[in-house]
């Protein structure tokens, strides 16, 4: 009598472990990909709120002290003299209409989204102004991830609107 033998040979276990093996091994290296992608997404909205804000505040004028801000400027700090001009932290400040700063500015960090800011120049700010939101000039505002693999742009138009997208070309 013959016995019938029932079971996985050895071989089979393996090729089912190494395909198993593979698989695991690209679904971590797009989880990679995926992490950088919603660190610049979540770090561009951040941003985009907080330059809607301060544009809402030039619209409706905010007391600061006994006075009233005429120009709100947005820069981004410490941006280095030598390429690449990359920075995590921006500033808020705030002027009268006699270009004196009142003194309430007030300094963010991105660091802890895992991204930075990139810029062309060594210097980067805009500002907008009392009572009517206008902005001083359409600019463009690159973040992107620490390891410099994903881009994303705000973009302040001329007129005044503040997008967010994935190409430094503003509408």
């Amino acid at each position: 009598m013959h016995k019938n033998k029932k079971g996985f040979s050895i071989i089979e276990l393996m090729v089912v472990i190494a395909i198993m093996t593979i698989m695991v091994a690209v679904l971590f290296l797009k989880q990679g990909d995926r992490k950088a992608y919603t660190d610049v997404e979540a770090a561009s909205r951040i941003v985009a709120a907080q330059i809607r804000e301060l544009q809402n505040e030039s619209l409706s004028g905010k007391k600061i002290g006994t006075g009233y801000a005429n120009k709100y400027y947005f820069t981004l700090t410490n941006l280095p003299a030598i390429p690449p001009h990359t920075t995590t932290t921006y500033s808020i400040s705030y002027q009268d209409s006699a270009g004196t700063d009142l003194g309430s500015a007030q300094t963010f960090d991105i660091a802890t989204k895992k991204v930075k800011f990139k810029s062309l120049n060594p210097t980067f700010e805009f500002h907008f102004t009392a009572p009517s939101g206008n902005v001083s000039a359409g600019s463009v505002i690159e973040i992107v991830s620490n390891d410099n693999t994903v881009s994303g742009y705000i973009c302040i138009s001329k007129t005044g609107s503040v997008i967010e997208q994935n190409t430094s070309i503003c509408p």
